[in-house]
């Protein structure tokens, strides 16, 4: 379905120009106004979210068609919003008027100028008079962001030099680059994105925000990386130095990332053992600050089949409004070989000095002659019998470290 018009041809044969009546599955459009927000002074219904006003094209000259439509998103349940200034897509289906786009001319997620409407300008070599010539709204902030790209990764694409031998013409390397198979992308207009992916037939999922830096051009930053703002990456396969670090990086979580071009440093320890050579499938999720929050009853689940370390280069505080639980074999409070002194049971402590104190209340010694030493108590025995019980006031379940670590 589409629509009939009639559009302006020149015959440079004849040198005649005359209009052709022609069936328009697809017409290109011009935004004007983009209607993203039930505040808007277009807004009329629930309809018009992310609809937009246009111009229309019906051929190559911008002059000819129609002017302040009002066009609807095609597809239900995913939307790229132009803004003023896109080039579109239009269509008509049942008599409803939709569009596809923004059209990706000059292949930028930040913007994509409309080359049609090069003619509607004055000539002006200013940031704020281009802006006004492709009709750019001042509001929109121009980043010269570049595409995500798949950089060729040897350690991920091609660690076994499985192609080694398939084009005689080529290397390993030169064969993996050419045949480089390219992964799925929602990149967002100011350095988000999803990327749904894989490393040779491994899948991965990486959500990046932020990439862009202040100080550094936005175009060097074809790929995720851990100086991100925020990461959430999911790989089935590979280090993770190997998919966001630079070939002289080491990623340790212990550190603070300061510099992309330099390894880290340690200006702030957090004591945890990483093992930066695992290469199985695993996650990794980074941020300036991270909050997980339960919001029903049913308890929130940390669970590992291996060790489950918990590292910070400040205080660890634990709240809980009722109490708190460890459940071990042994509670070490130190490392596993500093924490040598084990901790003492209270009531078995208590307990034992109540009788300690009963006994030594009731000392009576034996009478004895004129001059002669006194005899031993009369209940010598049962204040020897307490020693016996020292051993049961210690515990083999916690154990303390007796000295204030040093670092």
């Amino acid at each position: 379905m589409g629509i009939f018009e009639h559009i302006g041809i020149n015959d440079y044969i004849s040198e005649e120009a005359y209009s052709e009546r022609v069936y328009l599955q697809f017409w290109v459009g011009h935004v004007d106004f983009a209607i993203s927000h039930n505040k808007s002074p277009l807004y009329t219904s629930e309809k018009d979210i992310n609809a937009v006003i246009v111009k229309e094209y019906k051929s190559m000259d911008v002059t000819q068609g129609k002017f302040g439509n009002k066009f609807y998103p095609l597809l239900r349940g995913v939307v790229d919003c132009p803004m003023p200034g896109d080039q579109i897509l239009l269509c008509q289906f049942g008599g409803e008027n939709y569009y596809i786009g923004p059209i990706n001319t000059l292949n930028k997620p930040n913007y994509n100028v409309d080359h049609l409407i090069k003619q509607l300008g004055g000539a002006d070599s200013s940031l704020s008079g281009w802006k006004k010539q492709k009709n750019i709204k001042e509001t929109h902030k121009l980043s010269n962001l570049a595409r995500l790209q798949k950089t060729y990764i040897k350690n991920l694409d091609d660690p076994d030099d499985e192609y080694d031998g398939i084009n005689p013409n080529m290397t390993s390397e030169e064969y993996a680059l050419t045949h480089q198979i390219g992964d799925m992308y929602l990149e967002g207009r100011y350095g988000n994105s999803i990327r749904v992916g894989g490393r040779k037939n491994n899948p991965n999922i990486i959500i990046s925000n932020g990439r862009i830096k202040k100080g550094i051009n936005p175009g060097a930053f074809v790929r995720e990386t851990l100086g991100d703002t925020s990461l959430f990456s999911m790989s089935q396969k590979g280090k993770l130095n190997d998919y966001f670090c630079a070939t002289d990086k080491v990623y340790n979580p212990s550190c603070m990332i300061t510099d992309l071009n330099s390894p880290d440093k340690l200006d702030a320890p957090r004591k945890i053992d990483y093992n930066t050579e695992y290469e199985g499938a695993q996650t990794i999720l980074a941020s300036k600050k991270i909050i997980f929050d339960n919001r029903s009853t049913e308890p929130m689940i940390i669970s590992s089949f291996g060790n489950l370390e918990i590292g910070t280069s400040g205080v660890v505080n634990m709240k809980a409004k009722d109490r708190v639980n460890l459940d071990a074999k042994i509670v070490n409070l130190g490392t596993k070989e500093s924490a040598t002194e084990p901790l003492v049971l209270g009531v078995k402590l208590q307990k034992w000095l109540g009788k300690l104190v009963d006994n030594i209340a009731m000392i009576t010694v034996a009478p004895c002659p004129p001059s002669g030493p006194s005899g031993p108590p009369v209940n010598a025995t049962t204040i020897t019998a307490l020693k016996t019980e020292l051993k049961d006031i210690i515990t083999d379940y916690a154990f303390v470290q007796p000295k204030k670590p040093s670092k």
